[in-house]
């Protein structure tokens, strides 16, 4: 895909500032176009090391969304999200997300995604870039 197409992300963390106070709505929004995106369904088995196909990336992706089914073998198992070949690890466990924006990434940005995993589990990955 050539063409730039709009995207936005819409959410917000919701929690009361202090014990006894009420709840304060804590919104993250963003907006951007892109030109090539990754929509997969993985079902991870065994284990092992699954990395996410992102074509040609050349600054970063735009925004990304990773989300850890509940039907994974084990449900307090995580997976491990690794960014550009880090070693370093985000863990999610079933039933578990991240969210990434950045609209205008500059060389250095998050151009590589590996899934670990110890258990089977179903893994949704999206990717916007371009």
């Amino acid at each position: 895909m050539s063409t730039q197409v709009p995207y936005s992300i819409s959410g917000s963390l919701k929690f009361p500032p202090d014990l006894g106070e009420p709840v304060v709505d804590h919104p993250a929004t963003g907006s951007g176009v892109f030109t090539e995106q990754t929509d997969v369904v993985r079902a991870l088995t065994g284990s092992g090391t699954h990395a996410v196909s992102l074509g040609t990336v050349a600054n970063g992706v735009k925004a990304f969304q990773i989300e850890v089914d509940t039907d994974a073998a084990n449900p307090t198992t995580p997976v491990n999200i690794r960014i550009n070949a880090s070693s370093d690890n985000i863990q999610l466990t079933p039933g578990g997300s991240i969210t990434y924006h950045n609209p205008n990434p500059a060389s250095g940005g998050v151009t590589q995604i590996s899934i670990v995993y110890t258990v089977a589990c179903t893994v949704r990955i999206r990717a916007l870039a371009g």
